[in-house]
């Protein structure tokens, strides 16, 4: 089935979720359509005051409903971290990040077992 979205510059991902949501990345912003194209759920600059937004990009949605976000093109300011990769729960708390200077641009990630192997749970990619 083919669908359309409002258009927002820059999409750079979109994961169709088993539920028949969509969540997309676009705009310096990440956004969950539901069916019917109704915003159900976002996170943008206002939700993560603390992070340096570059360009929101690869997405995974987790088991437990929490999203990991790369943040592409980011890197820190005076009062904001340029947070490459992080963890954002449904009710928009963050729960992990990866910052630093030594880490370069992320546009993609996976999350791995300790072991390095792909994760068994039902994670959307």
């Amino acid at each position: 089935m083919l669908r359309e979205f409002p258009r927002a510059p820059t999409p750079v991902a979109a994961l169709r979720l088993p539920n028949g949501n969509t969540l997309i990345s676009a705009d310096g912003a990440v956004t969950e359509y539901d069916v019917a194209n109704t915003i159900i759920w976002r996170i943008d600059g206002e939700w993560l005051p603390n992070i340096q937004i570059g360009v929101l990009a690869g997405l995974e949605r987790l088991p437990n409903g929490n999203t990991i976000v790369c943040n592409w093109n980011t890197r820190d300011t005076g009062e904001k971290v340029g947070a490459h990769i992080f963890e954002v729960t449904p009710d928009k708390r963050i729960v992990w990040q990866v910052t630093g200077t030594h880490i370069g641009q992320v546009a993609q990630c996976q999350i791995l077992t300790p072991d390095l192997k792909v994760r068994e749970e039902a994670i959307i990619r």
